[in-house]
């Protein structure tokens, strides 16, 4: 790794070094298009599968203190890492950094924070009800983020789907599709996939540098926000030509954290992130997101 390296990618807009705390799906995604375009990764890691060490991209485990030398040369710093002792050893390691130069700012947050909304569709203005453990914690953590010194931006993200990382295996496996709680009939939830995620991070960290872009909020999320049970339905149409079996919700056997799910029913609204990023939807709703996926129909 050459730190303090810049780059230039075609367009001529200077990439530099990216710093992300939490190595994970997104992230690796984000950091294979950052190097494409010329730029240096670093990323912390807390599996020792995951470490690489490559000309352009460095991930270590977030104890080994020598990475961090890499962190005050950064062009843009990410954070993805969920509430824990890791994200807080995170934020103190960005509060004691003397950087070289003001990077962008970027914490991964999650659509849980609004909570419960009746099934009506939220914005970045819509007051925070969630009830969950998960959600409230990510209420606090962006309360935390919010406490930096220079400008920083939480994207709130809907649930995260891409390659390798969806439904497809469940619907192979013939798995029954669960229907929603019979009190909540129409829940709904909004996703997106991690190829949308990573443009709009892309194109806010363009923006940040070079049009001091600062907004404070933004919902990473697609245009269709619906069931579970209706992707479910879809993809058994693609591969086996016929209707899942549905299994109600009472009667599903699942975790408590996927219980926990079904609490909130809302609908996120992307808001201004098209004005604010500049970035259109690769995939709009789950059916050309799944048809990028598609090799497995």
């Amino acid at each position: 790794m050459k730190s303090g390296a810049h780059a230039y990618h075609k367009h001529g807009i200077k990439m530099g070094l990216l710093f992300i705390f939490g190595y994970g799906y997104v992230a690796q995604v984000l950091a294979q298009r950052w190097i494409a375009q010329g730029g240096y990764v670093v990323g912390t890691t807390r599996s020792a599968i995951k470490k690489i060490q490559t000309d352009r991209l460095h991930v270590v485990l977030e104890e080994d203190l020598s990475v961090w030398r890499y962190l005050e040369k950064s062009h843009a710093v990410l954070v993805t890492i969920p509430p824990s002792f890791s994200f807080d050893q995170a934020m103190k390691t960005i509060h004691a950094t003397q950087f070289q130069a003001q990077p962008w700012m970027g914490y991964l947050s999650s659509t849980s924070v609004y909570g419960d909304h009746g099934g009506a569709w939220v914005d970045v203005t819509s007051p925070l009800r969630a009830k969950t453990r998960a959600g409230r914690e990510r209420i606090e953590a962006e309360e935390r983020w919010r406490d930096m010194e220079w400008p920083s931006i939480a994207f709130r993200l809907g649930g995260i789907y891409g390659p390798n990382r969806n439904m497809i295996a469940k619907v192979l496996a013939k798995q029954p599709a669960i229907l929603p709680p019979k009190e909540r009939p129409n829940h709904v939830f909004s996703r997106v996939h991690v190829a949308d995620i990573a443009s709009v991070l892309l194109a806010s960290i363009e923006k940040g540098v070079n049009a001091k872009h600062a907004s404070a909020i933004m919902n990473v999320v697609d245009h269709y926000p619906c069931a579970s049970h209706e992707i479910i339905s879809y993809l058994y149409q693609k591969i086996w030509h016929h209707k899942p079996e549905y299994i109600a919700f009472e009667n599903a056997e699942m975790s408590d954290e996927a219980r926990a799910f079904y609490q909130d029913d809302k609908k996120v609204s992307q808001g201004t992130l098209l004005e604010d990023v500049g970035v259109t939807c690769q995939f709009p709703t789950f059916k050309e997101g799944y048809g990028n996926i598609g090799a497995a129909f």
